[in-house]
């Protein structure tokens, strides 16, 4: 008796603990108003309503082994103490277990008697002298400086959505707070253009072809190489050539206009990029691989289209990421991430030390693709298209029908800027473009 009710305390605590704020609202809605105000009371204190719950369920289950252990010795003496101490301490460990998931699948159920449990509870001694003791300590704790009480993501973002709901914010600033929360997750290797789009120069280029570079690119920015891809000397911006121009320097080398380049290495975090851009006052970084050579280019823009969404000006054409073709198929950029591509459409594609639809096209051919070359992946077929060298374009993705079950992939989810890497479109700059390349510029 004293074991289950042990593991009724601790199903109460784990209930209680659980419900978040957000919740206890729509929860009021399902019983009656005193048990409602009862409710909001336990949140309210819920360090006090819980420390009671979990004094009870110790208590309890203290009770439950001295019980076995008494009437082992009242039956067999002192021989089995041990055994029947250590059979019931794991009984009743079993009990809280079980009863700790079973309050957390339904903790909406529970948490209106939980509450009222322990508001009895803590006014009952000796739990009320172990609660005073806890709220004691407790507050001494919340008076330490620099000891705030922690607040999870999850939280923030349940107050954001009950907020939007409710109509005291738009639904575009719920989705800039999570964009906000993300940030700091995202990697510089995430939002990089690859090496192999970025659009370079020679630092033995003349400054009048540097300039037709620029021109036909629409970059202000362009990293200049020594030796090779690897050997990036610096960056060269446009409005020095201009200069150089117009002084009638069109056939010097731009050796001499080359600016120190920022190097940064791909597993930084975009957050302390971007207060590192801030603070140096530079836009645009060359990315390094752990070997030390070169994995791409990073610009401020691409940190800010992370927080707001795809920047797009006059003079940017927009591709199609994500395009939808007869009987369920899509077209997707070969770039595009594998985890957002799932998010988007709905999809079970795997992930693994690829990271994009071309490096899982490549691991499962296993060889360089060929235009046209169809690979199996779970319930998918995936065909490669616009293949220029060994480099993928474009790839289809088309459902395979299983015993009758249609594969058919979703529609492409409507979603709006701020969601950091869900924007399904892409876009190429003309002549005329202002900024360096970023991961969502190249061709």
């Amino acid at each position: 008796m004293a074991a289950c009710m042990s593991a009724v305390w601790v199903g109460f605590a784990f209930a209680l603990a659980a419900t978040p704020r957000t919740r206890v609202d729509a929860i009021c809605e399902t019983c009656g108003p005193r048990e409602g105000e009862i409710l909001r009371k336990a949140v309210d204190e819920r360090a006090r309503a819980t420390t009671a719950l979990v004094c009870a369920q110790w208590i309890c289950g203290t009770a439950a082994v001295v019980f076995a252990v008494a009437a082992e010795l009242r039956t067999r003496g002192e021989d089995s103490v041990v055994w029947v101490t250590l059979v019931s301490s794991v009984f009743v460990g079993a009990t809280w277990s079980l009863a700790a998931r079973r309050a957390l699948e339904g903790s909406d159920r529970i948490v209106p008697a939980a509450a009222r449990a322990a508001m009895v509870l803590s006014k009952l001694p000796p739990v009320s002298w172990v609660v005073w003791v806890a709220g004691v300590i407790g507050r001494a704790a919340r008076d330490v400086p620099g000891v705030p009480e922690p607040v999870s993501e999850q939280e923030v973002l349940a107050v954001a959505d009950a907020a939007a709901r409710s109509a005291s914010i738009e639904r575009d600033e719920r989705e800039l707070i999570e964009a906000i929360l993300r940030f700091g997750d995202v990697t510089v290797r995430d939002v990089m253009v690859p090496r192999t789009d970025m659009v370079t120069v020679s630092k033995d280029f003349r400054v009048g072809d540097a300039m037709e570079v620029v021109l036909l690119n629409g970059y202000s920015r362009l990293p200049v190489y020594g030796e090779g891809p690897d050997d990036v000397v610096g960056i060269l911006y446009a409005k020095d050539l201009m200069r150089a121009e117009r002084d009638g320097e069109v056939d010097a080398t731009i050796e001499r206009l080359v600016r120190p380049a920022h190097f940064v290495p791909e597993s930084k975090r975009i957050s302390e990029l971007l207060r590192e851009m801030q603070r140096e006052q530079f836009h645009i970084a060359i990315v390094v691989d752990e070997y030390g050579g070169t994995a791409g280019l990073v610009t401020l823009e691409d940190l800010i289209e992370e927080l707001v969404g795809e920047i797009v000006d006059e003079f940017d054409r927009v591709e199609e990421r994500i395009e939808p073709l007869p009987g369920g198929a899509v077209r997707v950029d070969a770039r595009m991430q594998v985890g957002e591509l799932n998010e988007l459409l709905g999809l079970d594609l795997p992930v693994g030390d690829w990271t994009t639809v071309g490096g899982l096209f490549w691991h499962l051919a296993g060889h360089p693709p060929t235009e046209g070359e169809v690979v199996r992946c779970d319930h998918h077929q995936l065909r490669a298209e616009r293949v220029k060298g060994r480099r993928i374009g474009k790839v289809r993705i088309s459902p395979v029908a299983v015993d009758g079950v249609d594969r058919s992939v979703d529609e492409p989810a409507t979603r709006t800027p701020h969601q950091s890497g869900d924007e399904a479109t892409t876009r190429t700059p003309d002549q005329s473009g202002d900024e360096a390349a970023t991961s969502r510029d190249v061709p």
